[in-house]
């Protein structure tokens, strides 16, 4: 009966550490598996990629703050012509007869 007793504790004992070493081994794992996450995010060069939009989108802004001036001058240029255009008749006819 007593070796009954020792087989019975000695498969309990047993049982137990199983189950600790496969929590154990679960645990590993799951480290594993955000540890590749990581990994797999570096690899496909999601935070570089977003470094270089992130300057390239600066660089574009800067730029256009740059020449945003003259783009003004452009379009208040193109009016003024707009206007003398449609005025050069009505002028050309007003000196014409006053000479």
């Amino acid at each position: 009966m007593n070796r009954l007793r020792e087989k019975v504790a000695s498969l309990e004992t047993d049982y137990k550490l199983a189950k600790l070493k496969q929590k154990e081994e679960a645990q590993k794992a799951q480290t594993m598996s955000e540890r590749i996450k990581v990994l797999e995010k570096d690899l496909t060069l999601e935070k570089p990629l977003g470094q270089t939009k992130e300057m390239l989108w600066a660089n574009i802004i800067d730029s256009v703050n740059d020449i945003w001036p003259s783009i003004q001058v452009i379009f208040l240029t193109n009016r003024i012509n707009k206007y003398s255009y449609r005025s050069y008749p009505e002028i050309k006819g007003g000196v014409g007869r006053q000479a």
